[in-house]
């Protein structure tokens, strides 16, 4: 258990007896207003079981079987009292006798009993914070508490106050009958095979010999406070390697500009429509949210607004450790992203663009969090955008490209009104605006790549490319003993569109719901046999929603006649690694997105192509 877990913390008091651990421990659960568990109250719980019962800690074997049947009900208050209950019966009062005392360590050195209080600590834990005292609890139970304490006193102040505590509860035995006592438990908390008492390394020593209750706990909070405004700090200063830049960064970034500016407008030449919208937030926090067409488009923007100090992340795969590549990436500004990398990480980068933008300098980012190479889908806003700039309410940029920059081709930027997030009331609200801000913006303003139009393509059939848990959905077909494998997929019906098609015949073919992310690939086909006639393959990537791959009501399943002439059909899920051996037709497809998923992952962030 991590005392870190759903942002609760946990501080560990270990000690030996009667060296204040309990007082100290509610009070300081008090003070910072959680829960007090007492490790103590429950092994005296589980004595009082076992005497109530007759058995001795001697008899093992009866303690092995009985200890699963144990009812110890704990009730763990923001109070600082710990309460305790047998089999349903109250048995608090009880926990400080003089009889329980002489008897609880025998029983709580037992291997069977540690272990099921140490199950019954840890269930009480996991939906709070707490502080939690007793004699292994730094070392055994929750060594990775956030605060440890190791509390003592010398031992004629520790019996001195167990005998006091004694009298008051109406026992009258002699101090140092008292004093040997905790004597005796000092030498059989120490020496015990199974969790000793110790004080582990990181535990703070707090000796109260000289320091009542409150002042105890007064050392003890300060200590807290200090380390939580240290961490506090630390996390609010704090920059991942990743992302920390080389000392050469800004000679690199100048150079960089001096040198490859006039070469760039020479080779590739832009232009940015609007520019002045950008330059009028010169010395201030911006966030440029860019339609990413190509990797000229981030080199584009980074060399036209050379008064600006940019930050941009990249995906992963660019930064790779002790490369050349990555120092150059990072040089010009740019940190890694991780992609399904966790809560930290994902906490870590969020918080250092919020540090970039308060220090008045520029970050740019693709709002769809990929390439986007055609736009006959509406874009998809990652949601990490809008809380990149709510939380810092920086001002974001929309800037669209007309086309993937090319050699010697002018490609166009155009620049869009300022979006202020402060003006939204929720994350939404700020996507769905930066979403039909850069639409709009793209009508009439995109260039679309020559390509044959799809009415005029004789009988178009339109197929699936879908991963579910990083395997490819595709059909087994076996006609006339010849074994095969073909993507999901039929004609394109009259009225329908080929991104419908492709997501219905998944559907009726596979039993999957899924929804058509772009085109992927297109090529003709060729019928030897003239029952279909030759036409276009257009293979749409889709994304998975819900369902399992499994045979449905389709005639391909159904009609035994169906299936005499075409042969029998099976969905499938087949290795990525191993497409390349398998006979998945067609094959120059097959090839191709073999070579994509290699370069691309599954994600196939890559441009619409022709497949022939």
């Amino acid at each position: 258990m991590s005392s870190d877990d759903n942002n609760n913390f946990i501080i560990a008091i270990d000690g030996p007896t009667a060296s204040g651990k309990g007082t100290v421990a509610k009070l300081l659960a008090k003070r910072f207003g959680i829960a007090c568990l007492s490790t103590g109250a429950i092994y005296r719980g589980v004595c009082i079981y076992f005497m109530d019962n007759n058995v001795g800690h001697e008899d093992i074997d009866e303690i092995t079987k009985r200890i699963g049947k144990v009812g110890i009900g704990i009730t763990c208050g923001d109070n600082g009292l710990t309460m305790v209950s047998v089999d349903g019966v109250d048995v608090t009062d009880r926990l400080e006798t003089i009889t329980v005392s002489q008897h609880v360590a025998g029983y709580a050195k037992i291997p069977v009993v540690r272990a099921r209080v140490k199950q019954i600590q840890n269930m009480i834990v996991e939906s709070k914070s707490i502080v939690c005292e007793g004699r292994d609890i730094t070392s055994v139970v929750f060594p990775n508490a956030k605060y440890k304490f190791y509390l003592t006193a010398s031992l004629n102040v520790r019996a001195k106050r167990r005998h006091n505590q004694e009298v008051a509860n109406g026992e009258d035995m002699p101090w140092r009958q008292v004093r040997k006592g905790i004597h005796g438990r000092d030498l059989t908390d120490m020496h015990r095979a199974i969790s000793p008492l110790v004080r582990v390394k990181d535990a703070v020593l707090i000796n109260s010999t000289r320091l009542n209750a409150k002042e105890t706990v007064d050392k003890m909070a300060r200590v807290i406070e200090k380390r939580r405004e240290k961490e506090r700090k630390q996390q609010k200063d704090f920059v991942p390697k990743d992302f920390q830049q080389p000392f050469e960064a800004t000679f690199i970034r100048r150079a960089m500009k001096f040198i490859l500016y006039v070469p760039h407008r020479i080779f590739y030449p832009t232009r940015f429509i609007n520019k002045k919208e950008v330059k009028k937030h010169r010395g201030k926090g911006i966030i440029l949210a860019i339609q990413h067409r190509s990797n000229g488009d981030s080199l584009a923007t980074f060399l036209l607004f050379p008064q600006l100090k940019f930050h941009c992340p990249g995906k992963e795969g660019l930064f790779k450790p002790k490369t050349v590549k990555n120092w150059f990436y990072r040089c010009v500004g740019g940190f890694p992203i991780r992609h399904g990398s966790g809560n930290n990480n994902d906490l870590a980068l969020i918080r250092h663009c919020i540090n970039i933008l308060k220090k008045n300098e520029a970050l740019m980012i693709f709002p769809e969090g990929r390439r986007n190479f055609d736009t006959e889908f509406a874009m998809e806003i990652q949601p990490g955008t809008a809380m990149i700039a709510m939380k810092s309410g920086a001002p974001v940029v929309p800037i669209v490209t007309n086309r993937k920059p090319k050699m010697f081709r002018l490609t166009k930027f155009k620049v869009g009104s300022t979006i202020y997030p402060n003006d939204f009331a929720t994350r939404d609200e700020f996507n769905t605006h930066l979403r039909d801000t850069m639409m709009s913006m793209l009508n009439g303003f995109e260039k679309k790549p020559r390509q044959p139009a799809w009415d005029k393509l004789p009988v178009p059939i339109a197929r699936g490319i879908v991963f579910r848990d990083g395997k490819l959905v595709a059909i087994k077909r076996n006609k006339k003993g010849q074994e095969y494998y073909v993507f999901p997929g039929g004609h394109v019906d009259e009225g329908e569109t080929p991104r419908d098609a492709a997501v219905r015949e998944l559907k009726e073919e596979t039993n999957i719901t899924c929804t058509a992310v772009r085109p992927l690939y297109k090529n003709m086909y060729y019928s030897k046999n003239n029952l279909r006639g030759s036409g276009m393959n257009a293979f749409y990537l889709c994304a998975y929603k819900s369902g399992e791959v499994s045979k449905t009501d389709a005639e391909e399943y159904t009609d035994e006649a169906y299936r005499d002439i075409r042969g029998t059909y099976e969905p499938v899920l087949l290795d990525v690694a191993d497409l390349k051996k398998i006979d998945l037709r067609p094959h120059q497809v097959r090839d191709q997105l073999v070579k994509d998923i290699k370069k691309y992952t599954t994600h196939l962030t890559r441009p619409l192509i022709y497949v022939k």
